[in-house]
């Protein structure tokens, strides 16, 4: 079993979840600077694309990542957001200003897979 952190393997461990489980922390990554592609690097350098996949839910940060968009000083992105759940609502609402923001849906997994 693969936790982000050691609090929520912590967590997990005091309410006895998963006890045959082996256990590991593998903290989620940070992209540094000078891996970012330039534009020029860019098969459409007018564009960039941003995708958020998962549950709309406010754990997940999608109402954190939405008001983040409105701080960009930028207009050529688009942030298109797949999923659905219990703040999809809220976050359309907050989103509602931006017409950067583009919002599918939940999506089958079938749809993108061959």
């Amino acid at each position: 079993m693969h936790f982000p952190s050691h609090w929520l393997k912590n967590y997990y461990d005091s309410y006895g979840f998963f006890p045959a489980s082996e256990k590991q922390v593998i903290r989620n990554f940070k992209i540094r600077t000078e891996d970012l592609l330039s534009r020029k690097q860019l098969k459409n350098p007018a564009k960039i694309n941003f995708l958020f996949v998962g549950q709309i839910e406010k754990h997940k940060g999608i109402l954190f990542l939405i008001k983040s968009f409105y701080k960009l000083r930028v207009t050529d992105y688009e942030l298109h957001i797949v999923g659905a759940g219990s703040q999809l609502k809220q976050a359309k609402q907050l989103a509602s200003h931006n017409k950067n923001i583009i919002f599918h849906g939940y999506q089958s997994a079938k749809k993108f897979l061959p």
